[in-house]
């Protein structure tokens, strides 16, 4: 090997290692995420970063590549993770198992995107997690430029003033891909609490084409030792929806155990109401978390019986 191709070879490898430490630190400063608290919250985003354990991923998409192909169904295209993503899946976390406490700040945040104006939120009469938790979403989303504009103002005033930043990555979460991130995230968390070690992998967003020609998307599907469950999110009113899912489930032979519709604006007596006319499980965003580990449980079940 000559000197100068020796040299080219360094030089790539050092920008790749630029690229790498350059990734990191945008992920560390967004997870850095402290300032804007009321009352002293030290629950922060970074302390919902998952953490790896025995159970680990393999990315083998070919069961459920294999489950929709014997239902005659074809795979058009679908979404790849990046590095980046982490960042954004904690943050949908965090909004996920806080709802009701930061859903005053996020709506108003979403009743702006239209027409990227700012807004003014007066938290005299929240509790004092909704003024933590909230600040801290502001400023978390403030970080990473979602919010072009955002001021706390702490007592006597309890006032939010802040600015959506109207760019394409900003809308599509605010406009509900961060209920699908944290269906996401929230899955692999459950998974990989089992006391056995389980493979599994993920599709996000597939376009699909079904058996009579007709275009349909998809918003999260997992393969989960081979068991293939699929979800759904709404943020918004899902009356329109909730037919078309279950018709959906149908084809693809999924029972409620293994069909959920995740909503964010429901009650648990409407959410038993809908399963037994549509047959999916359909729950609020509280309880998807419950009610997830109590359709996986069997897979504990299976190791004690060894």
């Amino acid at each position: 090997m000559t000197d100068e191709k020796l040299i080219n070879i360094l030089e790539r490898i050092a920008v790749a290692l630029e690229r790498i430490a350059g990734r990191e630190n945008i992920i560390n400063s967004a997870f850095n995420i402290t300032n804007g608290l009321e009352g002293g919250q030290t629950d922060t985003i970074n302390d919902l970063k998952t953490e790896n354990d025995q159970t680990i991923q393999v990315n083998d998409l070919n069961p459920i590549f294999r489950f929709l192909s014997e239902r005659n169904i074809q795979v058009k295209t679908f979404q790849t993770d990046e590095e980046i993503d982490d960042v954004l899946d904690n943050i949908a976390l965090f909004i996920g198992n806080r709802y009701n406490r930061v859903k005053k700040v996020y709506n108003a945040i979403k009743s702006k995107l239209n027409t990227g104006s700012g807004f003014r939120l007066d938290l005299k009469n929240a509790t004092q997690e909704e003024v933590s938790y909230s600040c801290q979403l502001c400023n978390s989303l403030y970080q990473i430029a979602f919010l072009s504009e955002y001021k706390y103002f702490k007592s006597p005033q309890f006032i939010i003033n802040a600015k959506p930043n109207r760019i394409p990555t900003a809308i599509n979460f605010f406009t509900g891909q961060w209920l699908e991130r944290f269906i996401k995230t929230e899955v692999k968390n459950t998974i990989r609490k089992l006391e056995r070690p389980v493979k599994f992998a993920y599709l996000t967003n597939p376009q699909i084409i079904l058996p009579n020609g007709d275009d349909f998307e998809l918003d999260v599907l997992f393969s989960i030792d081979d068991e293939i469950f699929w979800f759904e999110a709404k943020t918004g009113e899902y009356q329109n929806y909730v037919d078309k899912y279950s018709k959906m489930a149908k084809l693809m032979k999924l029972d409620s155990k293994h069909s959920f519709m995740v909503l964010t604006e429901v009650n648990e007596t409407n959410c038993v109401a809908l399963k037994k006319i549509f047959g999916m499980e359909v729950v609020n965003i509280e309880s998807f978390s419950e009610k997830f580990q109590n359709a996986i449980s069997h897979l504990n079940e299976e190791k004690n019986a060894l």
